[in-house]
């Protein structure tokens, strides 16, 4: 299986206030727990879909391409087309957001890992409170990616085919708590120091 992992890095941040992707965390910017983790696939092509250009050294600096966004207004549905688009010789696409940094690469193989042995069309990660986001589908369901419109990911895609749909539960709870607010970073940084 031929895997594309995209990461989806153009968030404008609206109720965080700055870019928050590249907040300190634990001494580095939060996205690169993001990037480090699907770095660490065994996929034919890792890729983000940015407009930041700071964003876009750290990916470039782990050698994966960059999609540029140049119109982040039009929501995380057009993030998620750009992405589609560019992997359309992928057997399979892998969409990760840049702001879960507890998730964790054995997650993140075991998604795939059942993906690929299932024969299903879909499947995506849930850690008991979250699901839907890493999600992995088949080539088949990247017309549906990139037709894709709204400030809105691809949940709507999920629910649609819930009858070829692969639901992969977590190494560890609270894996898939994205950092939306100051106050959520705060608690994800509690968390990784272990307080």
């Amino acid at each position: 299986m031929k895997l594309g992992a995209v990461l989806l890095a153009s968030g404008l941040s609206r109720r965080f206030g700055t870019n928050k992707l590249l907040e300190p965390l634990c001494g580095r910017p939060m996205v690169c727990y993001a990037l480090d983790a699907m770095r660490a696939l065994d996929a034919a092509r890792w890729a983000v879909v940015t407009g930041d250009e700071a964003v876009a050294r750290l990916a470039c600096e782990r050698e994966m391409e960059i999609i540029r966004n140049d119109a982040p207004e039009l929501g995380q549905a057009h993030s998620i087309a750009l992405g589609a688009e560019a992997m359309r010789d992928m057997d399979a696409v892998l969409l990760l957001a840049g702001d879960q940094p507890l998730l964790s690469v054995e997650s993140l193989r075991m998604l795939v890992q059942q993906f690929s042995q299932s024969g299903i069309g879909i499947a995506c990660l849930k850690d008991g409170t979250h699901f839907g986001n890493p999600a992995v589908f088949s080539a088949e369901y990247l017309p549906e990616l990139t037709a894709l419109r709204g400030d809105r990911g691809a949940k709507a895609i999920l629910r649609a085919h819930a009858d070829d749909l692969l639901i992969v539960p977590c190494v560890r709870e609270c894996e898939l708590t994205d950092a939306d607010t100051p106050q959520a970073l705060l608690r994800i940084a509690e968390a990784m120091n272990g307080k």
